[in-house]
């Protein structure tokens, strides 16, 4: 299996390589008036519109990080 990584933050994530279309150059989002949050703008590729989703959000979860350590 091939995997594609990419990092959100400090945090690393990979999928599989057949479920990713292409890769682009990072290019700033142009931003869009009245959309939701989640949708960062878009970018112009091969003569397409792209919309750009924000990942920080639904890859993170809510609040701090904490490990649960048992009682002895």
């Amino acid at each position: 299996m091939k995997l594609v990584t990419f990092h959100v933050r400090d945090d690393r994530f990979a999928t599989d390589i057949f479920a990713v279309e292409r890769v682009l150059r990072f290019t700033a989002p142009r931003p869009i008036p009245n959309v939701p949050a989640w949708l960062e703008g878009v970018v112009a590729s091969g003569g397409r519109v792209l919309p750009v989703r924000a990942l920080r959000a639904p890859l993170r979860p809510p609040g701090p990080r904490s490990r649960v350590c048992p009682r002895r």
